[in-house]
């Protein structure tokens, strides 16, 4: 297998596997497009900026500024997450597939997405980030691999 799983097996973890979690802190509940305007493209927006897919880099969108608007940046960078995770199509629509990534991330790391003023207690680093997502890449990936092998298996 090459450096990207193959998108039958994406789509083998989401249909095999996310039906069956039940988020503990589900902060993604609704599908959001381009266009809209909600506060739920706010916490979008945050989250986007936090994990490095910035949605601007001054101005509206950029991290402590975030809108309630699903603009042409916010598309852009969504299309980003989700091709960083292998969601296919990354197509900047926020729908079930994007939603169950972003809430498993927020579940592994809830206090990287806490509204509060950063102590030196809880002051996080951006190789701490960086360590972070590249865990959670690869629990996605042993999760897929693991349904993909799962699925093969039955199939002999």
């Amino acid at each position: 297998m090459g450096k990207f799983l193959p998108a039958s097996t994406i789509f083998l973890f989401f249909i095999l596997i996310i039906p069956s979690i039940t988020f503990a802190g589900t902060v993604f509940d609704q599908n959001l497009s381009p266009g809209m305007t909600r506060p739920e493209v706010q916490t979008l927006q945050e989250f986007l900026n936090r994990l490095g897919f910035t949605v601007a880099q001054t101005g509206s969108g950029s991290p402590g500024d975030e809108t309630t608007k699903f603009g042409v940046e916010t598309t852009a960078a969504l299309k980003k997450f989700q091709k960083s995770y292998n969601i296919v199509p990354a197509a900047g629509y926020f729908g079930p597939l994007t939603r169950a990534v972003a809430n498993t991330i927020y579940n592994k790391s809830p206090s990287l997405f806490k509204n509060h003023i950063a102590t030196s207690s809880t002051l996080v680093t951006m190789s701490d980030l960086e360590s972070e997502i590249k865990a959670l890449r690869a629990e996605i990936a042993s999760i897929a691999n693991q349904t993909a092998n799962n699925f093969n298996a039955k199939r002999d």
